[in-house]
């Protein structure tokens, strides 16, 4: 529940995990004099690298004295930089709002107080340049098939990967696609599977392994240039990625992409607990994708944090979003563990 209203270049540079992106601005050293830039540091989901390049890039327009430095993560690792490995960050976005509400709001400390949920997207299948087209009809037969290889991220790492776990198990559940999720992710992994009254349980284990089938990456961006190469037919993905790269993509139906806030009683169906053989366990139960992003209490410059989010709930900034094809929520929802900044509009 969202809580309150108040190519190949760009594939090679989203499949790097660690490596910084800059937007550097006019006033980068040695630019105008030599004058120093002010630094803003956004650690963020893979999937949000191309709508963040670009809201990065008009926002030094408007500030040209400051430079926009961003990573790429798989979302809950992009948290971790920050409440585990002690790294200073201004901005942190997540494909996964709940991931910030209990990794950040819920902790203790706190790392955050508010938690700003500002897009929406939807699971898809994106087919490889030698992969046979599939349709609604036979997606998962074919995807059965001896020789076929498909990408799934790490669920412990980047929310796309237990997602898609949870559209796999909805569309044998509540599709009758018959067996697809033990077939595809029991027999490939060391992956398991309960089955209660209250629903499923999906547990990834914290060494998770996959065989045959399936290829496994740190988060869902690493995966593209894998398909763009052949090495596998096709990929579990957002929507998004898939049309701000102009891939081939098979839109799945609203009762499994987790992209429609009506589905959420049939989402809730399944959950998945992360790290399930470790103190570290997280159980997230399925719901509708919906994007995050919040200011860390170790902010060097939270202010200009704050203009940043404000600029992102823009006529412009959204439009922005709307343009990398994520659906902007309206300003100033926030998820129901927030405090919202009497500020942020």
């Amino acid at each position: 529940m969202i809580g309150r209203t108040a190519g190949i270049s760009l594939l090679l540079l989203l499949s790097s995990q660690a490596a910084w992106s800059g937007e550097p601005s006019p006033d980068t050293p040695g630019a105008h004099g030599g004058k120093t830039p002010a630094i803003l540091t956004i650690y963020h989901a893979g999937s949000l690298s191309v709508p963040f390049a670009n809201l990065a890039k008009a926002f030094q327009s408007l500030h040209p004295g400051v430079e926009v430095r961003r990573q790429a993560h798989g979302s809950a690792l992009a948290i971790r930089q920050v409440t585990e490995l002690g790294k200073r960050a201004d901005l942190i976005g997540s494909s996964d709002y709940l991931l910030i509400d209990r990794m950040m709001l819920q902790s203790k400390p706190p790392w955050a107080s508010w938690n700003l949920l500002f897009a929406r997207n939807s699971i898809c299948i994106v087919i490889g340049p030698k992969a046979r087209k599939i349709s609604s009809a036979d997606w998962a037969e074919v995807l059965l098939k001896p020789g076929i290889r498909i990408g799934l991220s790490n669920g412990n790492l980047d929310p796309c990967g237990y997602r898609t776990l949870m559209t796999l198990y909805l569309a044998q559940e509540a599709l009758g696609k018959k067996d697809v999720f033990n077939r595809l992710v029991l027999y490939n992994s060391n992956i398991t599977l309960d089955r209660a009254t209250s629903g499923a349980l999906i547990s990834i284990p914290s060494a998770v392994q996959f065989k045959d089938k399936l290829v496994l990456r740190p988060k869902e961006t690493d995966l593209l240039a894998l398909l763009e190469s052949g090495v596998m037919d096709y990929l579990f993905i957002y929507r998004s990625v898939a049309a701000q790269h102009k891939l081939p993509f098979l839109e799945l139906p609203p009762e499994i992409n987790l992209g429609d806030p009506a589905q959420e009683p049939s989402y809730a169906n399944v959950a998945v607990r992360t790290n399930a053989d470790t103190e570290k366990a997280e159980t997230i139960q399925g719901s509708a994708i919906v994007y995050g992003v919040t200011i860390p209490a170790n902010s060097p410059r939270p202010d200009l944090a704050k203009t940043f989010v404000d600029f992102m709930q823009s006529e412009k900034g959204r439009a922005i979003l709307r343009d990398a094809g994520q659906e902007p929520l309206p300003p100033g929802t926030y998820s129901e563990a927030s405090q919202p900044p009497r500020a942020t509009k």
